[in-house]
């Protein structure tokens, strides 16, 4: 398989509990199909647990589906988080969407996805 390419864009944020539920839009930008196996959001102010998708997310090539996650994030409006990390696990593959979120005057995160990077898994 050749190297991914994967956009990544948040559609939505709402509280749920103690939590905000995050949904992500998640574009196949390459030639080849893509299965998502599990994804994780590692910064200590914008987190949550990895998460195993079952069965995996399928995406033909330039096919857009929603990922949700739910995120522990509590800052006050107008605090900005750097180098947050959307990480997804591929078959052979680790995506990295590094995300800036802003906290928007209702304290909901606004996350942008500054870059994303693809890492080859050790087999």
């Amino acid at each position: 398989m050749s190297e991914p390419a994967v956009g990544v864009e948040q559609a939505l944020a709402e509280r749920s509990g103690e939590a905000w539920r995050i949904m992500w839009r998640l574009r196949n930008a390459g030639g080849e199909a893509i299965a998502i196996h599990s994804a994780w959001l590692p910064h200590g102010r914008f987190r949550s647990r990895e998460w195993q998708l079952e069965p995996p997310l399928r995406m033909e090539p330039g096919a857009e589906s929603l990922l949700e996650s739910y995120v522990a994030w509590d800052e006050p409006p107008g605090a900005v988080v750097e180098n947050g990390f959307l990480i997804l696990r591929l078959e052979g593959w680790r995506v990295f969407a590094r995300l800036t979120i802003t906290a928007l005057p209702d304290g909901s995160p606004s996350a942008v996805a500054e870059s994303i990077t693809v890492d080859r898994m050790p087999s």
